[in-house]
């Protein structure tokens, strides 16, 4: 190999502007440079001016105007770009065509990052309506259509209930700088489990026909007793485990009890009705001073005159008339007529209805949140409390007097049994006292509950009605409209609606 021939100054300084012209360096502006200032100085030479979106998912770049005839070269733009850090979508088309075109001073779209593609979680596509229509329907004419209130999803042998699509991740992105975008991570379902239900891979077939209840990811077949003619009392109680549907009329002494919900398309008379979810009347009740209807659930029904009700949900319907109702949750007077004319009307987290009593000033009760009765309870409880805990306290003293005795003279077999009676008698009044804290949380729980509870008339409020709120009392002595009444230390306040 020969000797390299050593370059002079001048060759060192031509080689050098040669080689920053193809880098695109020579003449270059970075991100952030003022080419106005250039401008304002009357520089026309080579500029290419690079700006980054903020994202970072853009870049444009606007060339400086050259007067001397020299015209720029993709390989210099794109130099200029990576010098700016703008690595990936460049776009060598949109590059060709601002300089082919001569486009100056004027800011062009050439680099674009790529965007994430997002995924999309696992879920079930159920081929059957799982909705729940929780309110019935109110008519142009004012009536309310406890009819349109289907919540039963059927299903037959063999029936496709579900199809499992699993997580499907998606992809990554870049900005024009390279730096990579991570998409969210997707997660897949656990497996429906339940009874009466078969997995075939990502699908799931009912093995048995009934009523679907689908709660988390536990699903279960329920089966249904429908009843497509009256129960009368010839035909006998219905007693059932799941949901009954009678597409009939109930007639006065018969019962009916469910462990799910019921659904009676016709009237009722004075039956009594107990059921482990729902109770829907479509048509109501004219209970005659005896029917009754015990829910775990809530009750809608159409109307409900002369009849005893219970719900631990809400408690519909078009109007009450002197019945005694007692919600659990809130008591709705809604439709047409939306009132309630005499009896007593409980709802412990409140009530709203249209009109209270009537024009004759039938004396009607109506109370919201927690009752007095439920005061008493708690003092009660706190008494068998204190009584359980002198219990524990003398059987503790009375061991105590054994254990200490034994120590000293041996512990024979009459003491032995005596010691293990006053063990039994402890666990029982520790079962008592935690069967008693249960309860004190139970009213705690029903207190918190009830602690925003009002009273909402919507149109009129009779002169002789009773509202109760709480412990607050007031009787109506002239007729009130549209009106709130809240308990403010223990007296009831109005409001206007």
């Amino acid at each position: 190999m020969g000797e390299n021939k050593k370059l002079s100054a001048e060759e060192l300084a031509e080689l050098r502007a040669q080689l920053k012209k193809e880098a695109g360096i020579e003449d270059t502006l970075g991100a952030g440079a003022d080419a106005d200032d250039d401008e304002e100085e009357g520089v026309f030479g080579k500029k290419v001016y690079v700006t980054i979106s903020e994202d970072g998912m853009k870049a444009y770049v606007r060339l400086n105007p050259v007067t001397d005839g020299s015209r720029y070269t993709v390989p210099e733009v794109k130099a200029a770009l990576r010098n700016n850090r703008v690595v990936t979508g460049v776009s060598t088309t949109a590059l060709m065509e601002m300089i082919g075109g001569e486009v100056y001073d004027e800011d062009v779209l050439v680099a674009e990052g790529k965007e994430v593609t997002a995924g999309t979680e696992g879920f079930f596509e159920f081929m059957i309506d799982m909705e729940s229509k929780r309110t019935p329907e109110i008519l142009e004419d004012g009536s309310v259509d406890y009819s349109s209130m289907n919540r039963v999803a059927n299903v037959d042998v063999g029936d496709l209930i579900a199809i499992y699509h699993p997580a499907v991740q998606g992809s990554k992105g870049n900005d024009v700088c390279g730096k990579e975008l991570i998409p969210r991570y997707c997660r897949d379902l656990m497996p429906l489990r339940g009874q009466h239900v078969e997995r075939r891979g990502d699908k799931y077939y009912a093995n048995m026909a009934g009523r679907i209840s689908l709660s988390g990811n536990n699903i279960e077949i329920l089966s249904v007793f429908e009843i497509d003619e009256d129960v009368t009392y010839g035909f006998g109680n219905v007693d059932f485990f799941g949901d009954i549907e009678i597409r009939g009329n109930v007639d006065s002494g018969v019962t009916i009890r469910a462990g799910g919900k019921v659904t009676i398309s016709g009237t009722v008379g004075s039956a009594t009705i107990y059921a482990g979810g729902d109770v829907i009347l479509e048509r109501g009740i004219q209970g005659g001073g005896e029917g009754k209807v015990f829910s775990n659930g809530s009750v809608f029904a159409e109307f409900i005159e002369f009849a005893t009700i219970n719900a631990k949900g809400d408690i519909r319907a078009n109007y009450f008339l002197d019945s005694k109702v007692k919600a659990s949750g809130m008591v709705y007077a809604e439709g047409k007529k939306g009132s309630v004319i005499g009896g007593e009307v409980h709802g412990l987290k409140g009530i709203e209805i249209r009109n209270a009593g009537n024009i004759t000033e039938t004396r009607s009760v109506i109370h919201a949140g927690f009752e007095i009765s439920e005061y008493e309870k708690y003092s009660q409880l706190l008494h068998d409390e204190k009584k359980a805990k002198d219990k524990i306290r003398d059987l503790v003293e009375e061991m105590s007097e054994l254990l200490v005795k034994g120590k000293k003279d041996g512990v024979n077999k009459a003491q032995k049994e005596k010691i293990l009676k006053i063990n039994e008698k402890k666990t029982a009044v520790y079962t008592e006292l935690e069967e008693i804290a249960g309860k004190k949380n139970e009213l705690a729980t029903r207190m918190a509950q009830s602690s925003r509870a009002n009273i909402k008339i919507h149109d009129t409020c009779y002169v002789n009605t009773m509202l109760t709120i709480g412990i607050a009392v007031t009787i109506i002595n002239r007729e009130e409209y549209r009106t709130k009444y809240i308990c403010r230390n223990d007296q009831i306040e109005r409001r206007a609606l």
